[in-house]
C-alpha cells in the first residue's frame, strides 16, 4: 500500500503543481483522488466567508447532492470539522439537516467523507468522497491529501485576489484617467479666455494703470500660468502609462535634442552652461519617454538654480557589460535627506526656492524609468547640487516588442517639436 500511495501523491503533486493552479488541474486530481480510494463520487467545495460555494468541483456526484452543495451550509453537519479543528469525518447522509429539510431520499450513497483544507490563516474548503457504504480511510493518505491539496488552493486562491485586486486597480486608473483628462480639458477653455481677457486689459489699459494695478495684474498672469502648467503636467502624468506600452529602438540623442529644443525659452532666459559627454546610445524605450525625463530633469536643473549662480548641467552618457547609464549633474540648490525622501511624489516641490511648476515632473521620470525597468538613483547636497543617475537595460533585439501591423515613428521628433533638427553640440553652451 505504501507504494501505491507513493505512487498516487507523486502523480497528483506533478498534476497539480507541473503548471499554474487551474480548475481543470483540480478537477483531473479530485478524480485521481475518487479512483485511488475506491469512492463512488468526490466533489471539493471551496467556501467563502458566508459559508456560501466560491467554487464547486465534482467527479460523479448524483445531481440532488450536488444542488445541496451549491445551497449555503450554515447549518451542514460538516461545519463541525472547521468549529472543532478535526482533521476528517464520516458523515452519513441521512443525518444532514440540509437532506431532511428538503424532504429528499438519496439511495446513491450512503454518507461521505470530508477532510477539510486549510491554508496557512484559515479554513477554506472541503473534499468529500462519497461511498455507498462506509469506509475507512488510512491517517497518512488523509494527511498528504489534505496537505496537497491545501497548497494548491492557496495558490488557485491568492491568484483569483490577485486578479481581481488587479482588474480593481485597472478600474481605478481608467476612472481616474478619464477625470483627470476631463478636468484638463474642462480647464483649458476658461484658461484660454481669461489670458485672453487679461491680455486685452493690459493693451486697452496700461497707460492708466498705476504700479499697484499692474502689481495685481502680474500676479494674476502668474496664477493663469501655474494653472495652465498643472493642466500640462496633470496631461503628462496621464500619458505616463501609455508610453510604457510603446517599445521600439531609438537613437537617445534625438530625444535629447528635441529636450533642449522645447526648453530653448528657459535656456535663454537663465544662460546656462549645458555639457554633454559621451555618446547617446541606441536602446529600447520609445522617444517621447525619453523626451519627457530629459525635459524634466534638464529644465528643473536649470530652473531650481540659485539666480546668483550660472546653472551647470552636465549630461553624461556611459555604459556597463549590463546597463547604459545616464547622469544628469548640476550646480543647483540641492536637496537635503527629508526632501530627497519626498522628491518623486506627484506635486511635491522644494520649498527653499520658489519656482513655477506643479512638482509633478519627478514623479513622471520614477514613473517611466521603472516601467521600463530601469532604475533610478539621485545624490544631492544642499546649496551644491544633485545628480540623477538612470541605469537602463541592454537589450540585443525587439523581436516581441511589437503588435502585428503595428507601426512607430523613428525621427525621434515629438508633437512638441516643430522645428528643424540641430546638433547637439550647437546647444552645449546657452
Amino acid at each position: 500500500m505504501a507504494e501505491t500511495l507513493q505512487t498516487f501523491i507523486i502523480e497528483l503533486v506533478d498534476g497539480l503543481f507541473s503548471e499554474e493552479v487551474s480548475v481543470s488541474n483540480l478537477k483531473n486530481a479530485l478524480k485521481k483522488t475518487v479512483l485511488f480510494l475506491d469512492a463512488d463520487c468526490g466533489w471539493i467545495n471551496l467556501w467563502k466567508d458566508n459559508f456560501s460555494s466560491g467554487l464547486f468541483l465534482e467527479y460523479s456526484l448524483p445531481k440532488e447532492i450536488k444542488d445541496l452543495e451549491l445551497k449555503l451550509h450554515r447549518d451542514c453537519q460538516c461545519q463541525r470539522l472547521f468549529l472543532e479543528n478535526r482533521d476528517s469525518d464520516f458523515f452519513y447522509v441521512h443525518d444532514c439537516k440540509l437532506v431532511s429539510k428538503a424532504g429528499l431520499e438519496i439511495k446513491n450513497i450512503i454518507g461521505h467523507f470530508s477532510i477539510p483544507i486549510r491554508t496557512k490563516y484559515e479554513f477554506v474548503a472541503t473534499i468529500n468522497l462519497g461511498f455507498r457504504e462506509k469506509k475507512s480511510i488510512e491517517k497518512e493518505a488523509i494527511r498528504f491529501i489534505a496537505k496537497i491539496f491545501g497548497s494548491a488552493l492557496s495558490n488557485y486562491i491568492f491568484v483569483k485576489r490577485l486578479e481581481e485586486k488587479s482588474k480593481l486597480l485597472n478600474q481605478k486608473s481608467k476612472d481616474l484617467e478619464t477625470l483627470v483628462t476631463a478636468i484638463s480639458h474642462d480647464m483649458k477653455t476658461p484658461l484660454i479666455t481669461t489670458k485672453g481677457f487679461l491680455n486685452l486689459i493690459e493693451k486697452k489699459y496700461h497707460r492708466k494703470m498705476t504700479k499697484e494695478h499692474q502689481g495685481y495684474l502680474n500676479n494674476i498672469k502668474k496664477g493663469v500660468s501655474r494653472i495652465e502648467e498643472l493642466v500640462k503636467d496633470l496631461l503628462n502624468l496621464r500619458q505616463t502609462e501609455k508610453l510604457l506600452k510603446i517599445r521600439e529602438h531609438i537613437d537617445v540623442r534625438e530625444a535629447l535634442k528635441s529636450s533642449l529644443r522645447y526648453i530653448r525659452p528657459l535656456i535663454r532666459h537663465r544662460l546656462p552652461k549645458i555639457k554633454i559627454e559621451g555618446n547617446p546610445p541606441k536602446l529600447i524605450g520609445n522617444n517621447l519617454a525619453f523626451f519627457q525625463i530629459f525635459t524634466n530633469l534638464i529644465a528643473n536643473s536649470i530652473k531650481y538654480t540659485p539666480d546668483d549662480r550660472m546653472p551647470r548641467v552636465n549630461v553624461i552618457f556611459e555604459e556597463d557589460d549590463y546597463n547604459h547609464l545616464i547622469i544628469i549633474k548640476d550646480n543647483g540648490i540641492g536637496m537635503t535627506e527629508r526632501e530627497l525622501k519626498e522628491a518623486f511624489k506627484p506635486f511635491n516641490k522644494v520649498k527653499t526656492i520658489d519656482r513655477e511648476g506643479s512638482g509633478v515632473g519627478l514623479s513622471i521620470v520614477k514613473r517611466i524609468v521603472e516601467g521600463f525597468g530601469g532604475r533610478l538613483k539621485v545624490e544631492s547636497e544642499k546649496n551644491v547640487g544633485t545628480t540623477f543617475k538612470i541605469y537602463w537595460a541592454k537589450k540585443e533585439n525587439t523581436e516581441d516588442l511589437y503588435a502585428e501591423g503595428e507601426t512607430r515613428t523613428r525621427t525621434g521628433l515629438t508633437p512638441l517639436d516643430p522645428e528643424p533638427s540641430v546638433s547637439a553640440s550647437s546647444t552645449t553652451s546657452a
